[in-house]
């Protein structure tokens, strides 16, 4: 049986959508260990689950401040500034972190639909959108994806890319997309 470390105690927590007392847990154990990076992740991402910007941003960047520049973590951990950075409406940085999470691992879908979403909606619409259908290519029929590309396309005037990727979400299980098609097609 593997030994339950600090990490896997605050993931099983988060897996449990338990935010709170996974975010205490992590600052429990960073008092041991502060330079903790995948514990100041954790609580980054707890905190960006609660809705907590200001501190996911605090942890997450003093993570960034001791992770070496070949760790593996580093993708994700771009990402989650992104993310936060997005939250926090600050753009510029939301979108650099997301170009250099994507730079570490360009395959990666989650990273390429945040990535064209917050591009697109800055005001990069032809970037956005091939960013979203990157992010198709790479996990074809996510429901979510689809949603964005339906989304992103009706408002950048392509209805008929639109009522495709639509379609395409409902029959993925986006039961969201109903009502965006029936306006769409009205």
């Amino acid at each position: 049986m593997e030994k339950e470390t600090p990490y896997l105690a605050v993931k099983v927590l988060y897996d449990k959508k338990d935010f709170i007392a996974g975010a205490q847990l992590a600052n429990t154990y960073l008092v041991d260990d502060p330079d903790s990076i995948e514990l100041q992740m954790l609580l980054g991402q707890g905190y960006l689950s609660l809705g907590l910007h200001e501190k996911a941003l605090l942890s997450l960047k003093h993570a960034y401040n001791n992770v070496l520049h070949s760790d593996p973590l580093l993708p994700e951990l771009y990402y989650m500034l992104g993310c936060a950075y997005s939250e926090q409406g600050d753009m510029d940085r939301a979108i650099n972190n997301l170009k250099m999470s994507e730079s570490l691992n360009p395959t990666d879908a989650t990273v390429l639909r945040q990535l064209g979403f917050e591009l697109f909606w800055d005001g990069d619409e032809e970037t956005g959108l091939e960013k979203l259908k990157q992010a198709n290519e790479q996990k074809a029929k996510d429901p979510d994806i689809l949603g964005d590309l339906a989304v992103c396309s009706a408002n950048a005037g392509y209805k008929e890319e639109a009522v495709q990727y639509a379609n395409e979400a409902i029959d993925a299980g986006n039961d969201n997309m109903r009502v965006f098609l029936k306006k769409l097609t009205r």
